[in-house]
């Protein structure tokens, strides 16, 4: 059972792979009150079949938008907050 696991873990592409590992840590830090948690299994699920899919060996296309998407949520977050008829 565990060398299956570790097989799936290995053969997922590398970006799913950091973004399945980061919720786990995510979660494990929300256990103990350092933050807020994310859906490990949507997060891992559609990171995977953008990598595998549409970001189809182009890894750092699909790095840079999902960097692109996180500067810009939190960006319009912030800068939302700062207007008082958006927030």
């Amino acid at each position: 059972m565990a060398q299956a696991i570790e097989e799936w873990y290995k053969q997922m592409p590398i970006i799913t792979r950091t973004y399945l590992i980061a919720p786990i840590v995510t979660t494990i830090g929300c256990s103990r009150d350092l933050f807020v948690s994310l859906h490990m299994f949507f997060l891992a699920r559609y990171c995977n079949l953008l990598e595998e899919n549409s970001f189809r060996g182009r890894t750092a296309d699909l790095f840079f938008m999902l960097l692109f998407g996180a500067t810009f949520l939190t960006s319009t977050v912030l800068i939302g907050g700062m207007i008082p008829y958006l927030s």
